[in-house]
């Protein structure tokens, strides 16, 4: 290549490089624009810039004027050149320039100073010494202007980013000069700014519209100028008002120092805390609502932290602990508020929610506080948890449960007592005649021990009322009997007491000592029995007073409360009841005695009827036989009639001596009590009774058991048919037998088709002797039904006719489908 081609290459590299300096910052257009010019005037391939990268110690291709994948020539050149710098041995000075062909005859590399490498190509190179020399200023400005390119790119994108954070800032930001002049601003500033944003590069700060009052302008400036004096960081905090809103900002001045270390600007940065600011007012009332909230309710609030220590409490809280005020619970663990013993299970609990996280429900503790006050509480505690469930702390809540522990206490108490006065019931109940008194004495104990008295008693009264004496008595070791002493005691002795019983009223007297005066002689009798306190229940039958139990104490005062003396009342009438029971066994006995007596004499008295009566009648019933079989041929016309008749009555006498001997059995001796059919009883009952062809019954067919008194059931059923057909006077007699079931009872219905019975005499019948007709028209006693109505009557039934004149009759009667063998005299 000429020296004339060389020279005018350089002076055009060397303006080309220099107009790429001064009018381009971007790399890839400045050199675009010096390497073009240089492979087309020296009729290269192409060119390449390659970039030395340290501390990696790499050669990368930086620009290339056209591509170059496919040529192996360029990449052997780029990697004689990568191992010519990784080769610690060699300098680039021992090598460059480079001459052509000591690579490859197609490439030759040149330095960049310490940028990097310019790699040229061409089907033939040829350098003159003069080439070489005219290109080494040429290739130190390629070097410069390569790095400045890439210094004006990083202060490009350097502006851009710091725009980007400027504008995309979460405060509203502002550079303000030292005379409060605002230089820059984002765009939340603009935004902020409304009305008076067009002044925002002209004006004072304390001129944009959002920020009022005056005083807050003045602040914020006086403050920018302290930032300034200072060099430190200011904070300030501003409450201000437009579009009929308040706002409250939070500003951060930062001073700005340059090389010189002179002050020249400052960054304002507001933030708006307004919701913040809201909330945390919010927070504040809803903490002090919460605090009454807190202060209100009637159990113990508190919030320990993590290491056991209260932070929040309320007044019960400081009173379970036995404190005078909530400030003397704040920031204290278990230890410095309750004693030892309590505060190392309250320790313990904490331990759980704080490290296992495990609450505690409606744990019960019996605490006694620092003042000696105790209270059964009712403990709950739970974990307090963050966000990511770490837990910082406990809420836990205390309830006063001693009234609720009495309660239960006293329930307890009161079903206990029912159950023992139930179990008393039962056992006077059934115990037998002679065991009362030991049944007595032996409730006395039970109830004494359980209410815990001294000396439980029972005072009669005789008959009059007058004379009052302890007939049972119990005492609790220790207690010495008073029972011999307290006999035959005159009622008006102690008028009051006595007229309080009269009254059934319950003397109750907590202190003897301290009685009034007009009751001196009760106290009198009290207290050399060593009795402190008492109770007394009146016991009455029938409203009608019998005696009292008394309740003593005698080792220490008591007052008996409502319920205990309600209690006490209930047990004073199961005693009541009792005696009276006994004094009822005592007259049964007495009347059984009695009776057995009586029952002797009517068995003797029947025993007399049947055989020293019935003995004459059938003597003279015989005789007139006898009298009549001698001259019977001479007995004519009225002595035949006279003979006939004095049979009659002496048959009729006989027959009235058995219905009155049956009538005295019935109830004093029955028969045994069987199961049986009613039907298969009816049918067995009529063939028995063998009733002519011509009488008509009829039975009815369904079947109903009974377990009964058979015997006195047929009796009744033998009576009223007999009757039916016997005072009947149609030509065929009907009879028609008949049942009802009632559940419990069984009704039943005998009905003929006689002549009826007149509606006056419905209830003359079932009278003794009475006859409807002449003895001398029917043959009767007139007992028969009298027996059925009493028969009916001892087993709680009833019997009723419905009759009218000519229209026959129906019997009516209730018997019961069961009887308890218990309850029979089975003879």
């Amino acid at each position: 290549m000429s020296a004339d081609i060389d020279f005018l290459w350089d002076l055009h590299s060397a303006f080309e490089f220099s107009n790429s300096i001064g009018n381009s910052n971007h790399l890839h257009d400045m050199l675009s624009q010096s390497l073009a010019p240089l492979v087309k005037i020296l009729r290269l391939n192409n060119a390449l810039v390659l970039k030395h990268h340290l501390p990696e110690n790499q050669i990368k291709v930086l620009y290339s004027v056209k591509p170059y994948d496919d040529q192996p020539h360029i990449a052997q050149a780029i990697q004689w050149t990568t191992n010519l710098i990784k080769n610690p041995t060699h300098t680039f000075k021992h090598h460059l320039p480079t001459k052509p062909g000591q690579i490859n005859p197609q490439t030759t590399i040149w330095e960049l100073n310490d940028y990097g490498f310019l790699l040229l190509s061409a089907d033939t190179l040829s350098h003159s010494d003069n080439f070489v020399k005219s290109l080494s200023i040429p290739l130190q400005k390629l070097a410069l202007a390569c790095r400045n390119c890439e210094l004006f790119e990083e202060l490009e994108n350097e502006k851009k980013r710091f725009k980007s954070l400027f504008d995309s800032s979460t405060a509203i930001t502002a550079l303000v000069d030292e005379n409060g002049q605002i230089l820059n601003c984002n765009n939340k500033f603009k935004t902020l700014a409304g009305d008076s944003a067009h002044l925002i590069q002209k004006a004072s700060i304390d001129q944009i519209n959002f920020i009022n009052p005056k005083e807050d302008k003045k602040l914020l400036l006086s403050t920018l100028q302290k930032a300034l004096n200072t060099q430190k960081k200011q904070h300030l905090h501003i409450q201000s008002g437009y579009d009929d809103k308040i706002y409250h900002f939070d500003l951060t001045i930062t001073p700005i120092l340059y090389e010189d270390s002179h002050t020249k600007a400052a960054l304002v940065e507001a933030y708006d805390v307004t919701p913040i600011y809201n909330l945390q007012h919010e927070l504040e009332r809803e903490s002090k609502l919460l605090k009454t909230v807190i202060s209100l309710i009637p159990d113990a609030i508190f919030v320990k932290d993590s290491n056991g220590r209260r932070i929040i409490s309320n007044a019960k809280d400081a009173e379970f602990a036995g404190l005078d005020s909530i400030d003397a619970m704040i920031g204290k663990t278990n230890d410095e508020i309750y004693p030892s013993e309590h505060a190392s299970i309250f320790n313990e609990d904490d331990h759980q929610v704080l490290n296992e996280g495990t609450p505690i429900i409606d744990q019960e503790h019996f605490l006694i506080n620092n003042k000696g006050r105790a209270f059964w509480l009712q403990r709950s505690k739970v974990p307090l948890k963050d966000e990511n469930g770490l837990i910082y702390g406990l809420v836990g809540i205390s309830r006063d449960i001693s009234q609720i522990k009495e309660l239960i206490k006293d329930l307890k108490y009161r079903a206990d007592f029912e159950m023992l006065l139930v179990e008393l019931s039962a056992s006077f109940i059934n115990s037998i005649q002679g065991e009362l008194d030991e049944k007595i004495n032996l409730a006395l104990e039970r109830v004494g021990r359980f209410c815990e008295a001294d000396r439980v008693y029972v005072f009669q009264y005789d008959e009059p009322g007058k004379v009052m004496s302890n007939t049972h008595e119990w005492c609790a070791e220790g207690i010495s009997p008073e029972k011999d002493n307290l006999q035959m005691i005159p009622a008006d002795l102690i008028p009051q007491w006595n007229e309080k019983l009269q009254n059934l009223e319950i003397i109750h007297i907590p202190d003897v000592k301290n009685l009034p005066d007009d009751w001196q002689s009760v106290r009198e009798i009290l207290e050399p029995q060593g009795i402190q306190s008492l109770v007394v229940v009146p016991l009455v039958v029938n409203e009608r007073l019998i005696g009292f139990a008394g309740f003593d104490a005698v080792r220490f005062k008591r007052t008996w409360s409502e319920e205990d003396i309600r209690l006490l009342r209930v047990f004073g009438d199961l005693i009541a009841v009792s005696l009276h029971r006994k004094w009822t066994d005592e007259k049964i006995l007495k009347y059984n005695s009695t009776l057995e007596k009586i029952n002797n004499e009517l068995n003797r008295f029947a025993y007399i009827v049947s055989h020293d009566l019935k003995a004459p009648l059938r003597a003279i019933n015989n005789l007139s036989e006898w009298i009549e079989e001698d001259i019977g041929d001479k007995l004519e016309g009225e002595t035949r009639e006279q003979f006939r008749l004095l049979r009659g009555r002496v048959r009729r006498l006989e027959d009235l001596i058995n219905g009155i001997l049956e009538y005295s059995r019935v109830g004093r001796i029955r028969s045994r009590v069987e199961s049986f059919s009613a039907n298969t009883m009816t049918k067995d009952l009529v063939a028995r009774m063998n009733f002519p062809p011509h009488v008509e019954i009829t039975i009815q067919e369904d079947e109903i058991s009974l377990f009964s008194e058979k015997a006195a059931l047929e009796k009744v059923m033998a009576h009223l048919i007999s009757n039916g057909v016997k005072y009947n006077d149609k030509e065929t007699p009907k009879i028609r037998i008949q049942w009802i079931d009632h559940g419990k009872e069984l009704e039943f219905v005998i009905t003929d088709n006689g002549e009826g019975i007149h509606p006056d005499f419905h209830e003359k019948i079932f009278l003794m002797f009475q006859t409807l007709k002449a003895r001398d028209e029917v043959e009767s006693t007139g007992v028969g039904l009298a027996i059925v109505k009493k028969i009916v009557e001892d087993k709680g039934g009833r019997i009723w006719v419905e009759s009218e004149v000519g229209k026959g009759s129906s019997f009516h009667f209730i018997w019961p489908k069961y009887e308890k063998k218990e309850t029979l005299l089975n003879v």
